[in-house]
């Protein structure tokens, strides 16, 4: 894809955006950038294995990533608190310790402790299990079970403010409603127009996310949350009450 084709796209969501966020400012196209990839080695063996980064420092859609990024985890973790989602997932480190004291188990459970192979990498974009369709699935059942319309997002990355459904005042500058269907076209974006330079060539992620975009923990999450309640779904209820989990990004601890 030429870099032309890139922006112009780009340049086409964020027209949509300030159609449907009338308040929004786009960002001067003077820093616009294709992201550039590189290979960070790792720990273990640097020579044979690698972490593929993707920076989206300079992408063009970087702000409107972090803004839908923001507002899906934050529905991921609203919708898990009020049992729309049953799964596993710790969005804070600090939850572990009191949900962890505070669970039951009887003494012959059984741990398992393991890690999701290749999160970022390792998922499909298509199909019944894919990145679209979780997205769709998480936002249907928002927009069924959460009062989505007064979803709200702080617009500032440094802010102490966090996600809510509320009112917002019209002189507020650091905080924005952000439509369902707004969330949606911009992680649809996402998923269908990763590219990346790499050396003098230009390439597409037509499986995984970049690990570098603002939106890609998000939607991690949230194809792990989609396994784990459509698993979860098939235990009878005396089964269920028996499964207890906490998962963190990739990491797993399940009894």
């Amino acid at each position: 894809i030429a870099k032309e084709v890139f922006e112009a796209r780009c340049d086409k969501l964020w027209q949509a955006a300030k159609r449907m966020m009338p308040t929004i400012t786009i960002p001067s196209k003077k820093r616009w950038a294709m992201p550039h990839a590189y290979a960070f080695p790792k720990d273990k063996d640097p020579i044979n294995k690698t972490r593929p980064i993707v920076p989206y420092y300079h992408h063009p859609c970087k702000r409107l990533l972090f803004w839908a990024g923001r507002a899906f985890l934050f529905i991921l973790k609203t919708s898990q608190e009020n049992s729309i989602i049953d799964a596993f997932t710790i969005f804070n480190t600090r939850e572990f310790v009191p949900k962890a004291t505070a669970a039951t188990m009887p003494r012959e459970a059984t741990p398992f402790l393991g890690d999701v192979k290749n999160m970022y990498t390792n998922m499909p974009h298509n199909g019944e299990k894919g990145l679209k369709a979780t997205v769709n699935w998480v936002l249907d059942l928002a927009t069924k079970h959460l009062d989505m319309k007064k979803l709200i997002i702080p617009t500032h990355k440094n802010t102490p403010h966090k996600p809510f459904f509320g009112a917002i005042r019209k002189s507020s500058k650091n905080r924005l409603h952000m439509p369902t269907e707004m969330i949606r076209s911009i992680l649809m974006f996402d998923i269908k127009n990763i590219y990346f330079t790499l050396g003098n060539g230009t390439l597409q992620q037509t499986e995984g996310v970049p690990m570098g975009s603002p939106a890609s923990p998000a939607l991690a999450v949230a194809l792990c949350m989609k396994a784990e309640h459509t698993w979860l779904s098939t235990l009878s209820h005396g089964d269920r009450k028996g499964v207890l989990g906490f998962r963190y990004m990739d990491d797993l601890l399940v009894f």
